[in-house]
């Protein structure tokens, strides 16, 4: 679904920054520089996805059932690794032609925020599931 709603926002911008524009409005190549990246940026994501979510399902198999370590930390873990690669990776494919002498910072403040948002919703999620998992426990 993210990667539908992904290329209507796309299509739409595309199609915005090449609408005719007035002659007082000087800043419109600005905003075609600015969005010129996102239909590699959209392309990186479904294939850093696809490929994301099937590192994700080892790396966590590997930890909760082949070393044995807490579901938490195992999800919490797996996610975390997946998201530094796949951000790194991601942004230097979409980013790096157009903004070389920022690509560091970029990568950097994405990889942070990306980070913070996963343990954001991860947390209430395990809880979340914890909280499901003794209800059934209960109930059987």
């Amino acid at each position: 679904m993210e990667s539908v709603a992904n290329f209507i926002m796309i299509f739409t911008t595309h199609t915005v920054i090449h609408l005719p524009h007035p002659t007082y409005f000087s800043n419109e190549l600005s905003y075609v520089n600015v969005f010129a990246p996102i239909g590699r940026l959209y392309w990186a994501n479904v294939l850093g996805n696809l490929v994301g979510f099937v590192i994700n399902v080892l790396i966590f198999n590997y930890l909760y059932k082949g070393r044995g370590i807490l579901f938490f930390f195992s999800s919490i873990t797996s996610s975390f690794i997946v998201v530094v690669i796949y951000t790194a990776v991601t942004d230097y494919f979409a980013f790096d032609f157009l903004y070389k002498s920022h690509i560091s910072e970029l990568v950097i403040v994405n990889i942070i925020s990306n980070l913070f948002f996963v343990a954001f919703f991860s947390i209430p999620s395990v809880m979340v599931v914890k909280t499901i998992l003794n209800y059934i426990d209960r109930g059987s």
